[in-house]
């Protein structure tokens, strides 16, 4: 994940850097698959953060863990799920206002501009339910565990 975000961010920083080079309809495509591909990337690491947390929570069930450990480690799990959507959002949010800028600066139509921030409303949106769906199956397996 490092080394796209390295290579896509010398992308994006390229075309900040020197704007007069590129056109508005490239600047604003560059960014909406970034914001696009950040998002998918983001999505992924809730699912798999979830998917761990589950499986962490199940095991030490199975190994006779007390409620106490099973809900500070359904905390902890959902916690992760939080920080990476929280983390994710506010790159794309940079992202966002970084392409805006660059467009206005290209005197790019508003329809380009609007094209650029609805990804980002996306994209948000895809990794806010993604956390939500994760912190509700966590909470699912947790209450499955006290239970039982």
């Amino acid at each position: 994940m490092t080394r796209t975000c390295s290579v896509l961010a010398l992308i994006v920083s390229c075309l900040f850097a020197a704007p007069a080079l590129a056109d508005a309809e490239t600047v604003a495509r560059e960014c909406i698959e970034h914001i696009r591909d950040s998002s998918a990337r983001s999505v992924e690491a809730i699912h798999t953060t979830t998917e761990h947390g589950i499986a962490r929570l199940r095991r030490l069930h199975d190994e006779g863990a007390s409620d106490r450990e099973l809900i500070h480690a359904a905390r902890e799990s959902t916690m992760r799920v939080h920080t990476i959507a929280d983390s994710s959002s506010a790159h794309i949010a940079r992202t966002v206002r970084r392409c805006v800028r660059t467009l206005r600066e290209l005197e790019a139509s508003d329809a380009l501009i609007a094209a650029v921030r609805e990804a980002g409303q996306t994209a948000h949106d895809r990794i806010n339910r993604a956390a939500q769906n994760g912190t509700r199956l966590i909470h699912r397996a947790l209450r499955a565990a006290l239970d039982d």
